[in-house]
């Protein structure tokens, strides 16, 4: 998740946002922005004058969804490359490179076993 903005909050919910936040973990609370009624500056940081709805200060109007923004599904969700995943064990399709894995930890604890035995002698 990039960024969560709630605008226009009122009070009431500044304050119940004041206790749940504190269950929350500090990455995931400092990407949660509360603002109220003077949000525009700050949103306008984070997101461009041309991609922010007309509605809520920007000059977006989707034309092109017949100006209807919210059923636009305008957003930087589509622009996405699929990528392996990092640092998570993913099993190999190929079991050709399963075989050869086995061979190498085999190898790997052969020449182990080989330097114990010349350690201890």
């Amino acid at each position: 998740m990039g960024n969560l903005f709630v605008i226009n909050a009122p009070m009431l919910f500044s304050g119940i946002w004041a206790v749940v936040k504190g269950f929350l973990d500090e990455r995931t609370r400092n990407k949660i922005k509360i603002l109220g009624g003077s949000y525009l500056k700050t949103l306008l940081e984070f997101v461009n004058e041309e991609d922010l709805p007309a509605f809520i200060g920007g000059t977006c109007t989707c034309e092109e969804y017949g100006g209807n923004c919210l059923t636009s599904n305008r957003g930087p969700w589509n622009d996405y490359e699929p990528c392996e995943p990092y640092g998570i064990a993913v099993r190999p399709k190929n079991k050709a490179i399963v075989e050869e894995v086995k061979e190498v930890e085999e190898q790997k604890n052969q020449n182990n076993q080989e330097e114990n035995k010349d350690n201890t002698a």
